[in-house]
């Protein structure tokens, strides 16, 4: 696992950036699957983009293996620390993530 600058005060470089790109591809893989694993993460990316529409929990945390919790918390700091859109590091995730809304909202009925 590639190693991330979390420190508020230094601009992180492209090599930080490669790898939450990495850490939200995974994360999309993982949510376009089936299981408990994919449930958790598909609502923990849909949390991130439509807040007001998804929310996500502490067990969905707790509802990923190891690696992912750590893909999980590298996002969510990105996201936090608002430095750069963190869905614009992946070539079409908007689409993926939409795709993702929609079998959520068919899911819940």
């Amino acid at each position: 696992m590639q190693t991330l600058s979390f420190s508020a005060f230094i601009e992180p470089n492209e090599e930080h950036y490669k790898a939450i790109a990495t850490s939200l591809q995974e994360m999309l893989d993982l949510a376009k699957g089936y299981g408990g694993q994919a449930r958790c993460a598909k609502r923990i990316l849909l949390s991130l983009y439509s807040p007001k529409d998804f929310q996500m929990s502490g067990d969905d945390l707790a509802g990923l293996d190891i690696p992912h919790i750590h893909h999980a918390i590298h996002i969510l700091h990105e996201y936090g620390m608002c430095r750069r859109n963190v869905f614009g590091l992946v070539e079409s995730c908007e689409e993926q993530i939409l795709r993702l809304s929609k079998h959520e909202v068919h899911s819940k009925d």
